[in-house]
């Protein structure tokens, strides 16, 4: 019981703390793309649309994410001496208390929170540089596309995937020989690959969510509310097709991933002695083999152990 509450208050607190983080960085980046584009912001991500200072803005963007990852590479010095359970090899972690936490403990949350942050800020710097790319892209070509265009949303998901998995590999294998060497920068490079997968995710749930839009916009000439219903109804459908899988396969995996972590990291319980066969007690007592226990025992002793 007790160990179903301390998982259940450290899966809490993480849900926690990458609430904060996803909100944090979303309405931060909603800023910096606010004062690139000189306030013209877009929740889709157009705002780029006619303008002729495209390659700028998302020049500046891009240098943001190379800001947000000079941060975290700053303030990982911070958890470098952090005794979490996962070993310096791993993001930061923190540790869950009952009741009301010390404020050492606070701080420490709130600056992996920040953490965190920075690492999801970078991914969407990346998510909205690869969308107005693929806007001015389109506009060059003269095709004029919808802010929820399927085929738009699309092309971004392909080109942020294409792009975070090359990116990916390279660092992990930067990672891998970096392991042992330089902790701070390794527990970097991790947390930017993390980054990369979330931003990987937040391209194709958009790419999904123009898809979804269209399909509910067939329905508005029925009525108002039926394109609600349509959301509702596909949103139904994903959660009984992928739920399932999720539970037979990834969260298999994960729960099994965990459980080898554990087993490699406790220590190997000794071998218990084997006992020595009745001939080699025998050649003990006569002092033909030297007794392994009492090697470093007197020899007057060891003499008068070999009498009958």
């Amino acid at each position: 019981l007790f160990r179903s509450h301390k998982l259940w208050d450290e899966e809490t607190e993480e849900s926690e703390n990458d609430i904060g983080a996803f909100a944090l960085s979303f309405l931060l980046v909603h800023v910096i793309r606010s004062v690139i584009t000189d306030g013209h912001v877009d929740h889709e991500g157009s705002e780029m649309a006619g303008r002729s200072d495209c390659r700028s803005c998302i020049a500046l963007l891009l240098l943001m994410s190379l800001v947000f990852t000079a941060l975290m590479l700053c303030s990982v010095g911070y958890f470098k001496d952090d005794g979490g359970d996962d070993g310096p090899n791993h993001h930061p972690k923190h540790s869950s208390y009952a009741g009301f936490d010390p404020f050492q403990h606070y701080a420490k949350r709130w600056a992996f929170i920040l953490f965190e942050t920075c690492g999801m800020c970078l991914a969407w710097c990346l998510l909205f540089s690869f969308k107005w790319g693929v806007g001015h892209l389109f506009e060059a070509s003269h095709m004029e596309l919808s802010p929820a265009s399927p085929i738009k949303g699309t092309c971004v998901a392909l080109l942020t995937s294409g792009v975070s998995f090359g990116i990916i590999v390279a660092l992990d294998k930067v990672a891998d020989n970096m392991r042992g060497e330089e902790e701070a920068f390794e527990t970097v490079i991790r947390v930017v690959i993390e980054s990369l997968g979330i931003l990987v995710g937040f391209a194709w749930e958009q790419a999904f969510h123009c898809g979804v839009e269209v399909i509910a916009e067939q329905s508005e000439e029925w009525g108002a509310l039926y394109p609600l219903l349509v959301k509702l109804a596909l949103a139904i459908l994903v959660c009984i097709i992928v739920i399932p899988a999720w539970r037979m396969y990834i969260l298999k995996s994960v729960i099994e991933g965990r459980e080898a972590q554990l087993h490699h990291r406790a220590p190997t319980p000794a071998a218990p002695p084997k006992k020595p066969s009745f001939g080699r007690r025998c050649s003990m007592r006569l002092g033909a083999i030297p007794d392994e226990a009492g090697a470093h025992a007197d020899a007057p002793a060891r003499r008068r152990s070999t009498r009958f």
